[in-house]
């Protein structure tokens, strides 16, 4: 391999089919040059480090990001904005990527900016990369529905319940990722046993309700798809408070057996309804039937996927 580097630089929350298309230029011009494939990603987008809010607001955990990434490129390194914020453009051109990366080309899309205020545009970083030594390349926007698919617009698809289009923007179903912590085991008495989840404290959740979804539990190289009802709310129902908001999981061919600290990935199909209020626990039971037979029916347009996303 030669020595020096192409590099894409971003958050790349959510890995979605943008990214993916840029991550596609940067390991075909890698390979082509022999050069080595690098993810230049922030952990957070900057403008949400800037802010102290614990809100929710990642397509996924960090450590998942960085994993699908390492499945295109060849090295990802974990950049703090902390520590380049101040950078003017040129700084950061040459101390970042010349000096640091080695960058013989520069592979990012059009909304692109760099350096202190984003001041940095696209056409400054190609007139830098003549001096210092790079190209770069400007990657089309990737477009359904007719407007460009980026993480902004995903996580509004999020909040409002639709997941369908998320998937469409993200190249594959959204996902939340969780280990199984003790519950109080309502829906065991009632006959629908779930298992509780724990999701990143930074990770978006869905608008609340009930979601068809397929789970995958296990070790990652025997995980198997399995049809579930996934439910995010603060359960009106059994509890006044609202202030917890539960991630619960239902199998619909078997009981979850409770392995606490398992990981599950839970992959979100359909928004099924929205979260209820409802007079009594024999009526929330009523209900989960009844959602299990919806979800039933929908499950016949969405065949299981083969594969774990996060791996």
């Amino acid at each position: 391999m030669t020595d020096g580097s192409v590099v894409s630089i971003g958050t790349f929350d959510g890995v979605h089919l943008g990214h993916q298309a840029i991550l596609t230029e940067v390991r075909r011009q890698a390979d082509e040059e022999k050069l080595a494939a690098i993810a230049y990603a922030f952990a957070r987008p900057p403008r949400f480090q800037l802010q102290e809010s614990p809100d929710r607001f990642l397509l996924l955990p960090e450590s998942v990001k960085s994993s699908i990434l390492a499945r295109t490129v060849d090295r990802v390194i974990q950049a703090d904005f902390f520590e380049v914020r101040e950078f003017p453009p040129e700084g950061f051109a040459e101390t970042i990527l010349a000096e640091q990366l080695r960058a013989k080309s520069v592979v990012v899309g059009p909304s692109f900016r760099f350096g202190a205020g984003r001041a940095g545009e696209p056409e400054i970083l190609r007139a830098l990369g003549e001096r210092y030594g790079f190209s770069v390349t400007l990657v089309p926007p990737v477009l359904v529905d007719g407007d460009p698919v980026n993480s902004t617009r995903i996580r509004f698809l999020l909040a409002s319940g639709d997941v369908g289009k998320a998937a469409a923007l993200l190249g594959h179903p959204p996902l939340l990722i969780g280990d199984v912590v003790r519950g109080d085991r309502i829906g065991h008495r009632l006959g629908y046993p779930t298992a509780n989840l724990a999701v990143d404290q930074h990770v978006l959740l869905p608008a609340h309700g009930v979601y068809v979804a397929y789970a995958f539990l296990g070790p990652p190289q025997e995980a198997a798809a399995r049809p579930a009802l996934f439910y995010v709310g603060t359960r009106p129902t059994v509890t006044s408070e609202k202030t917890e908001i539960r991630c619960e999981v239902h199998l619909l061919d078997t009981a979850p057996d409770n392995s606490y600290g398992e990981r599950i990935e839970v992959h979100l199909l359909d928004h099924l309804r929205g979260d209820l209020a409802l007079t009594s626990l024999a009526d929330l039971q009523d209900q989960i039937s009844r959602d299990e037979v919806h979800a039933r029916e929908l499950l016949a347009d969405f065949p299981p996927s083969s594969a774990l996303i996060a791996g």
